[in-house]
């Protein structure tokens, strides 16, 4: 493996954590782990084994601690907190929030046990036509890009991915059913971002789209470059792509998922290995 640099696969606050071993309680009971009703710093505290006095200021859109994020949970959809879908002018719509059954066939959609083309088309075609629902679908299905070569099999059983499943609890509890073409003129988040985002990253690594890497490598290594903390890295070496994962770690992170995270500068690092011509180049978020 690559020098590690010093960095290990760490929670800063927690003795205990251990990747596999939190993937390990994660797959035996899930429904334990996530928040119950809307007790995300609970949840939190318990996954991560953190102290209930856990003071840790999460740094990115905002800085806040667990309590206070909790707080902006508690208050819903006050003050324009759930404020997600926008008219085309960027006012405020006078349709109806997406329904508690709209948000959860958004949620689906990504999920390993059903087929994401089968969904999308389900999502779409059970949309009332002028609704939130209708537009996110349009919107999903024009950007939507997968080559037929690639099949994705739903499975049988749940992929474990635990920032799936916050995910999809964080969707419900911000009435959130998905992204319009409006969406562009949202400018504020939401408190709980910077909790997600230093515990697993800035995106949702869906089975589908881990599963589309690995076809794509097929015997090649992954360059999972500007990997952030880890997490997508670890998600996919757990299907057993080989990965090096590369940050330079400008944003810090409370939680690494890996060992071995390459501490360079991406153009320095592709300098330095002859534009990492064997390898599939992995771009999750690049900024």
């Amino acid at each position: 493996m690559p020098p590690t640099n010093g960095h290990r696969a760490q929670t800063t606050g927690s003795a205990q954590f251990e990747p596999d071993a939190f993937f390990a309680s994660w797959a035996k009971d899930s429904k334990a782990l996530l928040p119950q009703g809307s007790d995300l710093r609970s949840s939190i505290i318990a996954a991560f084994d953190l102290a209930q006095s856990d003071n840790y200021v999460y740094h990115a859109v905002a800085s806040v601690t667990l309590a206070q994020v909790q707080a902006a949970i508690e208050h819903g959809g006050e003050n324009g907190l759930h404020a997600w879908y926008p008219d085309e002018a960027g006012k405020p719509s006078e349709i109806p929030p997406p329904t508690a059954a709209d948000i959860a066939a958004y949620t689906s959609i990504f999920a390993s046990t059903t087929s994401t083309t089968k969904a999308l088309n389900g999502f779409a075609a059970n949309a009332k036509k002028g609704s939130h629902r209708a537009s996110v679908a349009a919107h999903l299905q024009s950007k939507r890009v997968l080559p037929p070569s690639y099949v994705v099999p739903k499975l049988k059983k749940e992929h474990v991915n635990p920032y799936y499943d916050y995910w999809a609890w964080s969707s419900h509890n911000l009435e959130w059913a998905g992204p319009t073409a409006n969406t562009v003129h949202v400018k504020q988040s939401h408190h709980i971002l910077p909790v997600l985002m230093h515990h697993f990253g800035c995106v949702v690594p869906s089975y589908e789209s881990l599963e589309v890497i690995k076809q794509a490598a097929r015997v090649r290594k992954v360059l999972d470059l500007g990997c952030g903390n880890g997490y997508w890295t670890y998600m996919l070496r757990r299907l057993g792509v080989e990965v090096d994962a590369v940050d330079n770690l400008q944003s810090k992170y409370r939680t690494l998922w890996i060992n071995d995270l390459i501490v360079e500068e991406g153009q320095k690092y592709l300098t330095m290995h002859k534009g990492a011509k064997d390898a599939l180049l992995l771009l999750v978020y690049p900024i």
